[in-house]
Protein backbone atom coordinates (compact mmCIF):
# COMPACT_ATOMS: atom_id res chain seq x y z
CA UNK A 1 0.00 0.00 0.00
CA UNK A 2 1.82 3.20 -0.81
CA UNK A 3 2.05 5.76 1.84
CA UNK A 4 0.70 9.44 1.82
CA UNK A 5 3.06 11.86 1.37
CA UNK A 6 3.61 14.29 4.22
CA UNK A 7 4.04 18.00 4.26
CA UNK A 8 7.19 19.69 5.57
CA UNK A 9 5.62 22.57 7.06
CA UNK A 10 8.37 25.42 7.76
CA UNK A 11 8.83 25.64 11.59
CA UNK A 12 9.30 29.01 12.52
CA UNK A 13 10.60 30.24 16.67
CA UNK A 14 8.47 33.55 16.95
CA UNK A 15 10.77 34.56 19.98
CA UNK A 16 13.18 36.90 18.25
CA UNK A 17 10.33 39.11 17.38
CA UNK A 18 9.08 39.04 20.31
CA UNK A 19 12.29 39.54 22.40
CA UNK A 20 14.80 40.41 20.14
CA UNK A 21 16.14 43.43 18.61
CA UNK A 22 15.20 44.76 14.38
CA UNK A 23 17.60 42.40 12.52
CA UNK A 24 15.61 39.02 14.62
CA UNK A 25 12.27 40.24 14.14
CA UNK A 26 12.92 41.27 10.30
CA UNK A 27 14.25 37.44 9.83
CA UNK A 28 11.15 36.32 11.27
CA UNK A 29 9.09 38.00 8.76
CA UNK A 30 11.08 36.43 6.48
CA UNK A 31 10.25 33.14 6.86
CA UNK A 32 6.84 33.61 7.49
CA UNK A 33 6.20 36.05 4.16
CA UNK A 34 7.83 32.84 2.82
CA UNK A 35 6.08 30.48 4.00
CA UNK A 36 2.66 32.37 3.26
CA UNK A 37 3.79 32.57 -0.09
CA UNK A 38 3.85 29.15 -0.77
CA UNK A 39 2.28 26.87 1.13
CA UNK A 40 0.01 29.20 3.84
CA UNK A 41 0.98 27.19 6.83
CA UNK A 42 3.74 27.58 9.00
CA UNK A 43 3.88 25.48 12.71
CA UNK A 44 4.97 28.29 15.40
CA UNK A 45 6.79 27.79 18.73
CA UNK A 46 8.26 30.52 20.78
CA UNK A 47 4.36 32.03 20.96
CA UNK A 48 4.34 32.31 24.88
CA UNK A 49 1.27 30.61 25.50
CA UNK A 50 1.87 28.57 28.61
CA UNK A 51 1.42 24.46 27.99
CA UNK A 52 -0.77 24.74 31.06
CA UNK A 53 -3.22 27.07 29.73
CA UNK A 54 -3.50 24.14 26.61
CA UNK A 55 -4.01 21.18 28.98
CA UNK A 56 -6.34 23.41 31.02
CA UNK A 57 -8.81 23.69 28.07
CA UNK A 58 -8.55 20.30 26.68
CA UNK A 59 -9.33 18.85 29.83
CA UNK A 60 -12.49 20.94 30.11
CA UNK A 61 -13.65 20.23 26.61
CA UNK A 62 -13.20 16.70 26.97
CA UNK A 63 -15.07 16.45 30.25
CA UNK A 64 -18.23 18.77 28.48
CA UNK A 65 -18.00 16.13 25.24
CA UNK A 66 -18.86 13.51 27.97
CA UNK A 67 -21.52 14.95 29.33
CA UNK A 68 -25.18 13.31 27.70
CA UNK A 69 -26.57 14.22 24.64
CA UNK A 70 -29.58 16.08 26.43
CA UNK A 71 -27.36 18.21 28.27
CA UNK A 72 -24.81 19.64 25.47
CA UNK A 73 -28.11 20.36 23.01
CA UNK A 74 -28.77 22.82 26.22
CA UNK A 75 -25.82 25.08 24.40
CA UNK A 76 -27.08 25.25 20.72
CA UNK A 77 -26.20 28.66 19.49
CA UNK A 78 -28.78 30.82 18.27
CA UNK A 79 -27.51 31.65 14.83
CA UNK A 80 -24.99 29.94 13.13
CA UNK A 81 -21.14 31.30 13.85
CA UNK A 82 -22.78 32.23 17.49
CA UNK A 83 -21.36 31.02 20.40
CA UNK A 84 -22.47 27.43 21.89
CA UNK A 85 -22.34 23.85 20.91
CA UNK A 86 -22.12 22.47 17.14
CA UNK A 87 -23.86 18.68 17.20
CA UNK A 88 -22.67 16.08 15.52
CA UNK A 89 -23.14 16.15 11.62
CA UNK A 90 -24.23 19.69 11.92
CA UNK A 91 -22.73 21.34 8.83
CA UNK A 92 -20.52 20.72 6.08
CA UNK A 93 -17.41 23.42 5.60
CA UNK A 94 -16.82 21.59 1.93
CA UNK A 95 -20.67 23.42 1.04
CA UNK A 96 -18.28 26.84 1.44
CA UNK A 97 -16.56 26.37 -2.11
CA UNK A 98 -19.55 24.89 -3.22
CA UNK A 99 -19.26 21.09 -2.96
CA UNK A 100 -22.29 18.78 -1.94
CA UNK A 101 -20.94 16.36 0.60
CA UNK A 102 -22.58 15.10 4.13
CA UNK A 103 -22.13 16.52 7.06
CA UNK A 104 -19.03 16.64 8.57
CA UNK A 105 -18.03 14.12 11.52
CA UNK A 106 -17.19 16.73 14.28
CA UNK A 107 -18.99 18.56 16.68
CA UNK A 108 -17.50 21.65 18.54
CA UNK A 109 -17.93 24.03 21.33
CA UNK A 110 -17.35 27.80 20.41
CA UNK A 111 -17.04 30.70 22.31
CA UNK A 112 -16.47 34.55 20.80
CA UNK A 113 -14.71 37.51 22.22
CA UNK A 114 -13.93 37.71 26.34
CA UNK A 115 -13.82 40.86 28.56
CA UNK A 116 -16.09 42.99 25.93
CA UNK A 117 -16.26 46.44 27.06
CA UNK A 118 -20.13 47.90 27.71
CA UNK A 119 -20.05 51.13 25.58
CA UNK A 120 -21.95 52.29 22.54
CA UNK A 121 -19.66 50.77 19.37
CA UNK A 122 -20.29 47.31 21.26
CA UNK A 123 -24.10 47.91 22.01
CA UNK A 124 -24.71 49.53 18.06
CA UNK A 125 -27.58 46.91 16.76
CA UNK A 126 -25.24 45.69 13.90
CA UNK A 127 -22.87 44.83 16.73
CA UNK A 128 -24.98 42.33 18.68
CA UNK A 129 -24.07 39.59 16.38
CA UNK A 130 -20.45 39.77 16.55
CA UNK A 131 -20.22 40.07 20.46
CA UNK A 132 -23.04 38.23 21.70
CA UNK A 133 -23.11 37.06 25.14
CA UNK A 134 -21.14 33.57 25.84
CA UNK A 135 -22.59 30.55 27.18
CA UNK A 136 -20.84 28.31 29.91
CA UNK A 137 -21.57 25.07 30.80
CA UNK A 138 -21.63 25.15 35.08
CA UNK A 139 -18.38 22.42 35.05
CA UNK A 140 -15.61 23.29 37.85
CA UNK A 141 -13.14 25.74 36.38
CA UNK A 142 -14.90 26.04 32.52
CA UNK A 143 -15.02 29.48 32.50
CA UNK A 144 -11.93 30.85 33.93
CA UNK A 145 -9.65 28.30 31.68
CA UNK A 146 -11.73 29.42 28.55
CA UNK A 147 -10.90 33.33 29.14
CA UNK A 148 -7.77 32.77 29.76
CA UNK A 149 -6.54 30.38 27.05
CA UNK A 150 -8.71 33.01 24.65
CA UNK A 151 -6.44 36.03 26.12
CA UNK A 152 -3.45 34.17 25.67
CA UNK A 153 -3.94 32.83 21.91
CA UNK A 154 -5.28 36.36 21.23
CA UNK A 155 -2.29 37.95 22.22
CA UNK A 156 -0.08 35.65 20.60
CA UNK A 157 -2.49 36.02 17.12
CA UNK A 158 -2.15 39.36 17.35
CA UNK A 159 1.45 39.59 17.14
CA UNK A 160 1.22 36.91 14.33
CA UNK A 161 -0.34 39.94 12.59
CA UNK A 162 2.72 42.11 13.63
CA UNK A 163 4.76 39.55 11.72
CA UNK A 164 2.65 39.43 8.74
CA UNK A 165 2.88 43.36 8.56
CA UNK A 166 6.58 43.25 8.93
CA UNK A 167 6.78 41.03 5.75
CA UNK A 168 4.87 42.77 3.75
CA UNK A 169 6.98 45.69 4.28
CA UNK A 170 4.62 47.76 6.55
CA UNK A 171 4.71 49.25 9.96
CA UNK A 172 4.41 46.29 12.44
CA UNK A 173 1.19 48.29 14.24
CA UNK A 174 0.04 48.55 10.31
CA UNK A 175 -3.35 45.99 11.23
CA UNK A 176 -4.08 47.22 14.78
CA UNK A 177 -7.25 49.66 13.69
CA UNK A 178 -8.32 46.30 11.80
CA UNK A 179 -8.21 44.57 15.06
CA UNK A 180 -8.76 46.96 17.98
CA UNK A 181 -12.47 45.77 18.53
CA UNK A 182 -11.67 42.01 16.77
CA UNK A 183 -14.31 39.30 16.65
CA UNK A 184 -12.60 36.23 17.10
CA UNK A 185 -14.06 32.95 17.90
CA UNK A 186 -12.55 30.10 19.91
CA UNK A 187 -13.62 26.07 19.29
CA UNK A 188 -12.64 22.88 20.27
CA UNK A 189 -13.39 20.25 18.03
CA UNK A 190 -14.33 16.62 18.89
CA UNK A 191 -14.05 14.01 16.29
CA UNK A 192 -15.52 10.89 18.27
CA UNK A 193 -14.53 7.32 17.50
CA UNK A 194 -15.68 6.02 14.02
CA UNK A 195 -17.31 2.53 14.96
CA UNK A 196 -19.29 2.88 11.67
CA UNK A 197 -18.20 3.72 8.65
CA UNK A 198 -18.50 7.23 7.16
CA UNK A 199 -21.20 7.89 4.53
CA UNK A 200 -19.82 7.97 0.63
CA UNK A 201 -17.75 11.60 0.50
CA UNK A 202 -17.48 11.98 4.45
CA UNK A 203 -15.03 13.63 6.03
CA UNK A 204 -14.01 14.46 9.59
CA UNK A 205 -14.17 17.85 8.26
CA UNK A 206 -14.57 18.64 4.41
CA UNK A 207 -12.13 20.42 1.95
CA UNK A 208 -12.23 24.30 2.98
CA UNK A 209 -10.36 27.43 2.84
CA UNK A 210 -10.54 29.24 6.33
CA UNK A 211 -12.59 32.25 6.25
CA UNK A 212 -11.03 34.94 7.96
CA UNK A 213 -7.80 36.43 8.58
CA UNK A 214 -5.62 34.02 10.91
CA UNK A 215 -6.04 30.37 12.13
CA UNK A 216 -4.37 29.13 14.87
CA UNK A 217 -4.81 25.37 15.70
CA UNK A 218 -3.48 23.14 18.36
CA UNK A 219 -4.25 19.53 18.38
CA UNK A 220 -3.84 16.90 21.26
CA UNK A 221 -0.70 14.68 21.09
CA UNK A 222 -1.49 11.96 18.74
CA UNK A 223 -2.41 11.32 15.36
CA UNK A 224 -3.46 14.14 13.21
CA UNK A 225 -5.76 13.49 10.55
CA UNK A 226 -5.01 17.05 8.76
CA UNK A 227 -4.36 17.49 5.10
CA UNK A 228 -3.95 20.15 2.95
CA UNK A 229 -4.67 20.20 -1.35
CA UNK A 230 -0.76 20.12 -3.04
CA UNK A 231 -0.58 22.31 -6.44
CA UNK A 232 -1.34 18.81 -8.03
CA UNK A 233 -4.45 18.23 -6.48
CA UNK A 234 -3.22 15.63 -4.18
CA UNK A 235 -3.88 15.68 -0.52
CA UNK A 236 -0.65 15.56 1.84
CA UNK A 237 -0.68 14.94 5.21
CA UNK A 238 0.56 17.77 7.91
CA UNK A 239 2.72 16.60 11.08
CA UNK A 240 2.71 19.06 13.61
CA UNK A 241 5.91 19.44 15.87
CA UNK A 242 4.93 18.40 19.41
CA UNK A 243 3.58 22.01 21.31
CA UNK A 244 3.79 24.22 18.60
CA UNK A 245 0.71 25.45 16.83
CA UNK A 246 -0.23 25.20 13.11
CA UNK A 247 -0.67 28.30 11.64
CA UNK A 248 -2.83 29.49 8.70
CA UNK A 249 -3.82 32.62 7.17
CA UNK A 250 -7.17 32.59 5.81
CA UNK A 251 -9.56 34.14 3.01
CA UNK A 252 -9.43 37.60 4.38
CA UNK A 253 -5.93 37.55 4.69
CA UNK A 254 -5.35 36.06 1.07
CA UNK A 255 -7.54 38.92 -0.11
CA UNK A 256 -5.67 41.91 1.72
CA UNK A 257 -2.33 40.24 -0.02
CA UNK A 258 -4.33 40.23 -3.42
CA UNK A 259 -3.73 36.56 -3.87
CA UNK A 260 -0.08 36.76 -2.75
CA UNK A 261 -0.03 35.00 0.29
CA UNK A 262 -2.03 31.63 -0.01
CA UNK A 263 -5.28 30.61 1.47
CA UNK A 264 -4.85 26.69 1.21
CA UNK A 265 -7.77 24.12 0.96
CA UNK A 266 -7.21 21.66 3.55
CA UNK A 267 -9.46 18.86 5.08
CA UNK A 268 -9.40 16.60 8.18
CA UNK A 269 -9.45 13.10 6.98
CA UNK A 270 -11.41 9.82 8.30
CA UNK A 271 -8.93 7.88 10.42
CA UNK A 272 -7.45 4.34 8.75
CA UNK A 273 -9.55 0.94 9.62
CA UNK A 274 -11.66 1.53 13.03
CA UNK A 275 -10.55 1.66 16.07
CA UNK A 276 -12.14 3.46 18.45
CA UNK A 277 -9.22 3.20 20.92
CA UNK A 278 -7.19 5.41 18.77
CA UNK A 279 -9.81 7.26 16.42
CA UNK A 280 -11.20 9.83 19.01
CA UNK A 281 -9.23 13.23 18.03
CA UNK A 282 -9.66 16.67 19.35
CA UNK A 283 -8.36 20.07 18.55
CA UNK A 284 -8.56 23.61 19.82
CA UNK A 285 -8.77 26.16 16.85
CA UNK A 286 -8.44 30.10 16.91
CA UNK A 287 -10.16 32.22 14.49
CA UNK A 288 -8.75 35.38 14.16
CA UNK A 289 -11.34 37.99 12.91
CA UNK A 290 -10.75 41.60 12.47
CA UNK A 291 -13.91 44.19 13.68
CA UNK A 292 -16.82 43.60 12.16
CA UNK A 293 -17.00 46.67 10.29
CA UNK A 294 -13.52 46.75 8.90
CA UNK A 295 -13.58 47.23 5.13
CA UNK A 296 -11.24 44.19 3.44
CA UNK A 297 -9.75 45.46 0.23
CA UNK A 298 -6.30 44.94 -1.61
CA UNK A 299 -2.91 46.59 0.44
CA UNK A 300 -1.95 49.10 -2.41
CA UNK A 301 1.49 47.87 -1.87
CA UNK A 302 0.12 44.79 -3.15
CA UNK A 303 -1.41 45.89 -6.49
CA UNK A 304 0.63 47.31 -9.75
CA UNK A 305 0.16 47.21 -13.27
CA UNK A 306 0.91 43.47 -13.15
CA UNK A 307 -1.09 42.55 -10.43
CA UNK A 308 -4.42 44.31 -10.72
CA UNK A 309 -6.51 43.98 -7.58
CA UNK A 310 -8.51 40.85 -7.74
CA UNK A 311 -10.90 41.49 -5.40
CA UNK A 312 -13.84 44.18 -4.57
CA UNK A 313 -13.79 46.25 -1.29
CA UNK A 314 -16.17 43.78 1.53
CA UNK A 315 -16.86 44.51 5.16
CA UNK A 316 -15.34 41.49 7.33
CA UNK A 317 -19.04 40.88 8.45
CA UNK A 318 -20.52 40.47 4.99
CA UNK A 319 -17.56 38.11 4.25
CA UNK A 320 -18.36 36.06 7.41
CA UNK A 321 -21.92 35.88 6.66
CA UNK A 322 -21.92 34.89 3.40
CA UNK A 323 -19.15 31.38 4.58
CA UNK A 324 -21.25 30.41 7.73
CA UNK A 325 -24.60 30.59 6.19
CA UNK A 326 -22.83 27.80 3.17
CA UNK A 327 -21.87 25.69 5.89
CA UNK A 328 -24.09 25.06 8.74
CA UNK A 329 -27.46 23.00 8.00
CA UNK A 330 -28.57 23.39 11.57
CA UNK A 331 -27.39 25.22 14.54
CA UNK A 332 -30.44 26.44 16.48
CA UNK A 333 -32.84 24.54 18.81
Amino acid sequence: MEQPQVLEVPAIDIEPFRLGDADDRAEVARQVARAFETIGFVTVSGHGVAQSSVDRMFETAREFFAEPSAVKLGYLPTEPGAPGYYSLATGSLAATLGEKTPPDLKESFTIGPVDVPDDAYHRQPDARRWFPENRWPPLPGFEDVWREHFRATTSFALTMMQICAVALDLPDSYFDPWFDRHTSTLSVINYPEQDTPPEPGQLRAGAHSDYGSLTLLLKEKGGSGLQVRAADGSWVDVLPSPDAFIVNIGDMLAEWTNDRWVSTVHRVANPDGIDREQSRRMSCAYFLAPNFDSVISPLPSCVDADHPALYEPITAAGHLIAKMSKQYTKTSA
